[in-house]
C-alpha cells in the first residue's frame, strides 16, 4: 500500500457559488435627496424666518409667489411636492436597502427583516421620516383649533 492509500479521502466540497451582486443603491439615494429637497427647503426657510429672524430664503419664495397664478400653482403642487416627494423617497430607499421574508414552519410564522448598511439610503430614509413628521405635525397644530371647533383669531 502506498502512502496516499492510507490518507483520508478528500472531503467533498460544496459547489462554489458567487454571491448575488449588490444593487446599485447610490442612484436611488440621489433620487431620494432630489425628491425631499423642495420640502426641506420650505421647512428650513420657514424655520430660519420664524425662529431665527433670517428672512432671505423665505422672502425669495414670497417674491416668486407674488402673482396670483403662481400662488394657485404653488397651492396645487405643494402637497404633492412637500409630502409626496418625501413619501416616494422613503418607499424607494426602503425598497433599496430592506428585504422582508415571511416563513412558515408548522404553526409558527417567522418574519425576518434584513436591512443593508447603505449610509446614503438610510440618511434619505431618516430625512424623509423627519420631514414628513414636521409637515404633518405642522398641519395638525395649524388646523387643530378648527377641528376642535374653536375659532382662530
Amino acid at each position: 500500500m502506498t502512502e496516499s492509500d492510507h490518507a483520508s479521502p478528500a472531503p467533498t466540497q460544496a459547489p462554489q457559488t458567487t454571491p448575488p451582486r449588490p444593487q446599485a443603491t447610490f442612484p436611488v439615494a440621489i433620487a431620494g435627496a432630489v425628491l425631499i429637497s423642495p420640502g426641506a427647503f420650505f421647512v428650513c426657510a420657514s424655520l430660519l424666518k420664524v425662529a431665527f429672524g433670517v428672512p432671505y430664503p423665505f422672502d425669495w419664495l414670497d417674491r416668486a409667489l407674488a402673482s396670483p397664478g403662481a400662488k394657485q400653482v404653488f397651492n396645487a403642487l405643494s402637497p404633492v411636492l412637500f409630502l409626496g416627494g418625501p413619501a416616494l423617497a422613503l418607499v424607494l430607499n426602503a425598497a433599496a436597502v430592506a428585504r422582508v421574508e415571511v416563513r412558515t414552519a408548522g404553526d409558527t410564522l417567522t418574519t425576518v427583516l434584513t436591512v443593508r448598511r447603505r449610509v446614503g439610503n438610510l440618511a434619505v430614509i431618516a430625512a424623509s421620516l423627519a420631514l414628513i413628521g414636521v409637515l404633518v405635525g405642522y398641519v395638525v397644530v395649524e388646523n387643530l383649533p378648527g377641528w376642535l371647533g374653536h375659532a382662530t383669531p
